[in-house]
């Protein structure tokens, strides 16, 4: 190790403490990747509410535009 002058519980403590040191970064690594994940989740929400209204505007103007087509083609009725 080169640490020769330390007693073996100290090195013992050293070693358990890489091993800690090693978990603690393996899961805040995990953590980041939960972070960024959740940072898509939410995007790809907010897409999905954008496009539910688009969805909506669209279909309203479809029920429109039928709704008028269907005037026009009883006003033409009533006028033969």
């Amino acid at each position: 190790m080169g640490l020769m002058w330390l007693s073996e519980e100290e090195h013992m403590m050293i070693g358990q403490l890489r091993d800690e040191l090693v978990s603690l970064s393996k899961q805040r690594r995990g953590v980041l990747q939960e972070v960024v994940l959740t940072g898509e989740v939410i995007d790809l929400k907010k897409r999905i509410v954008e496009l539910e209204i688009q969805e909506g505007k669209i279909k309203e103007d479809h029920a429109k535009e039928d709704r008028e087509l269907r005037h026009m083609i009883g006003l033409e009725k009533e006028r033969q």
